[in-house]
């Protein structure tokens, strides 16, 4: 048990972590925005700026994916959480991750990740799919919803071999 509340500590630690640097990245976009947005920029200027908006168009379509799960886990009441919990996995994640792979179909320009080089929207990508393969619902079986989206879970795959990340996971674990 000590374990497992370990776990979404740390789950939880590193979910606000990427909400305070998705904050941030909000914060420079709308700075950058309201300064002269493509006049007095050159195309390597306007590439970057162009990469931070897919970055956080994805995370906050997978906050929206996270506010999804988290709204079930925080359900108290087993007949409503039943409900909300068939709802999720049959219908809201299957919905919001034909959408999500979409938008990496037509965003991505690195190959395993987003980016040429590992972004924040990949690690939220291996964060979300993460929470759903190690069941964090525990009584909702969600283990096989990401399967089938190839970009999603090539990005997962990535990001969970990458050696930082296994690192941290060891330590985790």
């Amino acid at each position: 048990m000590v374990q497992d509340d370990q776990s979404s500590q740390s789950f939880f630690s590193l979910l606000l972590l990427s909400i305070v640097a998705a904050s941030n990245l909000f914060v420079f976009l709308e700075e950058y925005k309201a300064k002269d947005p493509v006049a007095s920029h050159d195309d390597t200027a306007l590439y970057k700026a162009s990469q931070c908006d897919v970055t956080t168009s994805l995370i906050s379509h997978l906050m929206s994916m996270n506010n999804a799960i988290l709204a079930v886990f925080g359900e108290l009441d087993k007949n409503e959480r039943a409900v909300k919990g068939k709802q999720l996995v049959d219908v809201t994640l299957p919905t919001m991750f034909r959408l999500l792979e979409r938008r990496l179909v037509m965003t991505s320009v690195g190959d395993p990740y987003l980016l040429e080089k590992l972004s924040l929207a990949d690690l939220e990508v291996y964060l979300t799919v993460d929470m759903l393969k190690t069941n964090f619902l525990r009584d909702i079986d969600t283990s096989t919803i990401p399967d089938g989206y190839t970009l999603v879970m090539r990005i997962y795959n990535a990001v969970k071999q990458h050696p930082k990340v296994a690192e941290w996971n060891h330590r985790k674990n």
